[in-house]
């Protein structure tokens, strides 16, 4: 199974691309913004968003603890 999973760097760098930008639409950021913005705001979204996910997990998890407590 030779060649399986094996990218040339334009592929990758792509698909790095469009994953990206198909995430921040999703975050309901205009198609416009987003090409305007440097690597280094796009860096900064992704990254305010990850911390804000993990706060809500941790938030979660913290609930759900408290409840399986009080059983």
């Amino acid at each position: 199974m030779r060649g399986v999973g094996e990218q040339h760097p334009q592929e990758k760098m792509a698909y790095s691309y469009w994953t990206t930008m198909l995430y921040l639409l999703e975050l309901g950021i205009p198609y416009d913004a987003i090409n305007n913005f440097t690597e280094q705001e796009i860096n900064l979204i992704l990254g305010v968003d990850m911390a804000i996910k993990e706060n809500q997990a941790e938030k979660e998890a913290s609930a759900m603890s408290m409840n399986n407590f009080r059983r």
